[in-house]
């Protein structure tokens, strides 16, 4: 898979588009302005399949610089066309994490990255034609790829809790988890959109992980369980340094082996 997307990010290199979140930050913050004083445009612009296969066309490009109606994020759902602050807070999160991906993978593999989950979103919506599909779950998927990048990195929660990255991802999968167990047909196919672009290009780095942390997980109880091993044993009474730490333990040259015997029975044992 990953010689795949190798062959792909070089076929797309040549029309890559440098600064893509910055344009992608653009466009949603005119958006929003737009929607502020014409919120009415919103049903205009939204991604339907069922009206983009009737000649609306730009309803294709215009869905991924749409500002959500309402979105989720981080614990809160908040309707972005009446909140300044959540949408400065969106589009402040989109621009770090975004650019940042740009920076480690590459302007070629990160344009790859978006089109990938716009095609997939836009592949599965085609099951719903009627229903709307937004770019919610392709923008989640930009701060899953960069906790699994950054998981150290701090985030100050609305400017004021410093929270490590990992823990608001784990607090994505969780919200995702429960979206698509409990949420409709639709929804599951676009969060399985937008987790099959995560695991197609983390895939490999993530079982790697996977399998580190396993093996780090089992030498951890593996000395865990060698330092609840007794050091001494009494071979008569079964007595140990752990059961008994008071008790002193001797070890019989004489015997085959020189099994130990505790104080008490060190004396009276018959040699072996």
């Amino acid at each position: 898979m990953t010689q795949f997307l190798d062959k792909l990010e070089r076929l797309i290199r040549p029309v890559a588009i440098p600064n893509l979140t910055v344009i992608l930050v653009a466009g949603q913050t005119i958006f929003f302005l737009v929607l502020v004083s014409r919120p009415e445009l919103f049903e205009q612009m939204i991604y339907v399949p069922d009206l983009v296969m009737r000649g609306e066309v730009w309803r294709l490009l215009t869905f991924m610089v749409m500002p959500a109606q309402s979105y989720s994020f981080l614990f809160f759902t908040v309707p972005s066309s009446t909140n300044f602050f959540f949408f400065f807070l969106q589009m402040s999160c989109l621009y770090l994490m975004g650019s940042a991906l740009e920076n480690q993978w590459g302007v070629a593999r990160y344009n790859l990255f978006l089109l990938i989950g716009y095609v997939l979103t836009i592949g599965v919506s085609l099951f719903f034609p009627a229903m709307p599909a937004g770019s919610g779950f392709i923008y989640g998927s930009i701060f899953l790829v960069f906790a699994f990048l950054y998981p150290e990195f701090q985030i100050l929660l609305y400017f004021i809790l410093p929270v490590k990255a990992k823990w608001i991802a784990t607090a994505f999968w969780v919200l995702w988890g429960l979206m698509f167990i409990f949420g409709s047909w639709q929804i599951r196919l676009i969060i399985s959109a937008s987790v099959g672009n995560y695991f197609l290009f983390l895939g490999p780095e993530v079982y790697r992980k996977m399998r580190y942390g396993a093996k780090t997980m089992q030498n951890r109880v593996s000395r865990i369980a060698d330092a609840e091993k007794p050091f001494h044993v009494c071979t008569t009474c079964g007595k140990t340094d752990k059961t008994h730490p008071m008790l002193e333990f001797r070890y019989c040259p004489k015997c085959k082996g020189s099994p130990g015997y505790c104080s008490e029975h060190i004396a009276a044992h018959e040699h072996r």
